[in-house]
C-alpha cells in the first residue's frame, strides 16, 4: 500500500439496478476515506445520470461490454485505463470479467493497487464456497481491510419533484421484474389486479411503476382507481414516490432496493429462485414472503401482510 494519500481512484460497478444500488454504502465510504482523489466510477449507460447526480464521483465512464475477440476495442480500453493513471481501483463488481480488467491494465507490475477479486490483487476478497453473503456485507468485508465502514443506503437526497399529481395515500405496486428465469420471479398480473382492487377499497391509490418495455395495462383494467405511471418515471422519479408512499410492494427487481434505498417501507414478493437472506439486509423497513412458485402466494395472503405492516407502522 502507498505509505501516501491516493490520488486517482477508479471505481468499478457495471450492473445491476438492484445490485448498483446497494453498492452505494461502499460508494459512500470511499468518497469519505479519499475526500481529496479524483474518482471514477465505471458503469453501464442505465445508471450513468443516477451516479452523476449523486454527487460522489468526479467522472463517470460509460462501459462497453467488449467481446474477448474485438482486439482494437480492447486495446483502445487499455490506453484509457492506463492514460487516467489510476494508483488504485475498488472492483466492486467482483467478477471474472472485471478480474480481466486488471491484467489488461498489466496486472501486478502495473503498480497499480487492484482491490477485488483478481489473483495477485493488493486486497483480494474471495468468499468462502457455500457461503453467500448479502451485497452490504460482502462489500464492507472488502474494504475493511482500509477501515471503512458501511452504513445503510439512503439515496432520499436524490429525489426530484414530479409532474404528476399523486393521489395520497397511496402505494406503489412494481408488478415487473427480470425475464431470468422465465419470469419466474413475477407474481401474475392478475393477483397485482386484485391487490389493486383490495388496496383501493381501503382507501389506498395504488401507483403502478415499470419500464418502458412493461405491459401493466390489465392491473389499471381491473383497477380503474390505480395510477398507471409505467413507461414514464425516471430512477429518481422512483426514489419521489417511494418516499411519500405508504408502501412499495413488488417482485424482486431493481426498483424495489431503489425504494428501499428510499428509507421507504417495501415488501418483496420472492420466488424460490432468489436466496432471500442474500438479496435482503436486515432492515425493520424491509418485509417480504416467499414462495417456492411465486404465483402460490395468494393475494389474501400479500393483503393480510401489507395490513399487518399499516397497522405497525400508519401512512
Amino acid at each position: 500500500m502507498h505509505p501516501w494519500p491516493v490520488k486517482k481512484i477508479l471505481v468499478i460497478r457495471l450492473s445491476a439496478l438492484g445490485d448498483v444500488i446497494q453498492t452505494f454504502p461502499a460508494f459512500k465510504a470511499i468518497r469519505h476515506h479519499h475526500p481529496e482523489a479524483h474518482i471514477t466510477v465505471l458503469t453501464t449507460a442505465p445508471f450513468r445520470e443516477l451516479l452523476t447526480q449523486s454527487r460522489l464521483f468526479d467522472d463517470v465512464w460509460v462501459h462497453q461490454r467488449l467481446k474477448f475477440h474485438q482486439l482494437n476495442s480492447l486495446l483502445a480500453f487499455r490506453r484509457q485505463l492506463l492514460d487516467a493513471q489510476f494508483e488504485r481501483v475498488y472492483d466492486l463488481q467482483l467478477s471474472q470479467r472485471t478480474s480481466f480488467y486488471y491484467y489488461l491494465m498489466g496486472g501486478p507490475l502495473s503498480g497499480v493497487q487492484w482491490v477485488g477479486r483478481a489473483p495477485g490483487a493488493a486486497v483480494r476478497f474471495l468468499e468462502p464456497k457455500g457461503f453467500e453473503i448479502n451485497t452490504l456485507d460482502r462489500q464492507q468485508a472488502l474494504l475493511a481491510v482500509f477501515g471503512m465502514r458501511l452504513q445503510k443506503p439512503d439515496l432520499r437526497y436524490l429525489a426530484t419533484p414530479l409532474t404528476t399529481p399523486i393521489p395520497t395515500p397511496y402505494v406503489v405496486l412494481v408488478p415487473g421484474a427480470s425475464n431470468t428465469f422465465n419470469g419466474a420471479k413475477k407474481w401474475p398480473q392478475h393477483h397485482y389486479a386484485a391487490l389493486g382492487q383490495a388496496l383501493s377499497a381501503r382507501g389506498l391509490t395504488p401507483v403502478i411503476v415499470g419500464g418502458p418495455g412493461e405491459d401493466n395495462s390489465l392491473i389499471q383494467q381491473s383497477c380503474p382507481q390505480a395510477l398507471d405511471l409505467t413507461g414514464q418515471t425516471s430512477l429518481t422519479d422512483i426514489i419521489t414516490l417511494a418516499k411519500g408512499a405508504c408502501l412499495v410492494v413488488g417482485n424482486d427487481t431493481g426498483p424495489m432496493h431503489l425504494a428501499a434505498a428510499s428509507v421507504a417501507k417495501v415488501l418483496i414478493l420472492f420466488s424460490g429462485k432468489t436466496n432471500a437472506a442474500k438479496a435482503v439486509a436486515p432492515d425493520s423497513k424491509i418485509h417480504w414472503l416467499q414462495s417456492e412458485d411465486i404465483a402460490d402466494l395468494s393475494p389474501a395472503a400479500v393483503i393480510a401482510q401489507i395490513d399487518t405492516i399499516l397497522k405497525q407502522e400508519s401512512c
